[in-house]
C-alpha cells in the first residue's frame, strides 16, 4: 500500500509537471527575435522608379562590362542590441589579365521593430520597411514608394 501511494504521488507529480510545461504561454516567444542573425543577401532590386535608369534587376550577381567582371555580394547582420550592419563586397576582375581587386564596405545603423515593420536609422536618416520571414528567408520591402518612386526589395537567407 505504501509503494502504491508513493507511485500515485510520483505519477500525479509527473502529470502536473507535464501539464505545466505544455501550458507555457507562447507569448513568451517574441516573433521579432527571428530576424536576429546573419543574412546572406540573395536579391537586391528596385522597380517602378521615377527615373528608369534607377531600376535594377538584381545587384547581387556578376556582370561583364568593358572587359571586367564585377561581382557583388552583401550580408545583413542584425543583433539583439538594436544594431543593423550591412556588409558589401565587390570583386572586380580584369578579364584580360585575370587579376582581381576586392572592395569592401560596411555600414552600421540602428533598428527598431513594430509588428511587421522595421525602422532602420543611419546618421539621423530613418527608413521603414515591411519585413517577412518565411523559413530561412528574410524579405525587406519599402513601406510604400520612396522619394524617387522606387519600390525596393532585399531578400536574404539566414546562415
Amino acid at each position: 500500500m505504501k509503494n502504491t501511494t508513493r507511485f500515485m504521488r510520483l505519477l500525479l507529480l509527473a502529470l502536473v509537471s507535464t501539464s505545466l510545461v505544455l501550458s507555457c504561454d507562447p507569448d513568451d516567444v517574441n516573433p521579432a527575435d527571428e530576424i536576429i542573425g546573419t543574412w546572406d543577401v540573395t536579391n537586391l532590386s528596385s522597380v517602378n522608379c521615377t527615373d528608369p535608369d534607377d531600376n535594377t534587376a538584381n545587384l547581387i550577381t556578376c556582370v561583364n562590362e568593358f572587359g571586367f567582371e564585377i561581382c557583388g555580394s552583401a550580408t545583413l547582420v542584425i543583433d539583439a542590441d538594436g544594431n543593423f550592419t550591412t556588409n558589401f563586397v565587390t570583386v572586380i576582375t580584369d578579364l584580360a589579365t585575370n587579376q582581381s581587386q576586392t572592395e569592401t564596405e560596411s555600414e552600421t545603423s540602428t533598428y527598431s521593430i513594430d509588428g511587421n515593420k522595421i525602422t532602420i536609422c543611419f546618421d539621423g536618416d530613418c527608413e521603414t520597411a515591411i519585413y517577412t520571414i518565411n523559413g530561412t528567408t528574410l524579405t525587406l520591402s519599402n513601406d510604400g514608394p520612396s522619394s524617387d518612386g522606387c519600390e525596393s526589395t532585399i531578400s536574404g537567407t539566414k546562415r
